[in-house]
């Protein structure tokens, strides 16, 4: 196993991809909340 290959820009990007989504999520979830509220 490569540890540069495995860390290549694909893995990352979708690493990236990932997070933003779940952060979107979040937020959008937080916000929902605060309204409710």
């Amino acid at each position: 196993m490569v540890a540069g290959y495995h860390d290549g820009p694909l893995m990352r990007g979708q690493a990236k991809a990932t997070g933003f989504a779940i952060g979107t999520r979040w937020s959008f979830q937080f916000q929902y909340a605060l309204g409710i509220r």
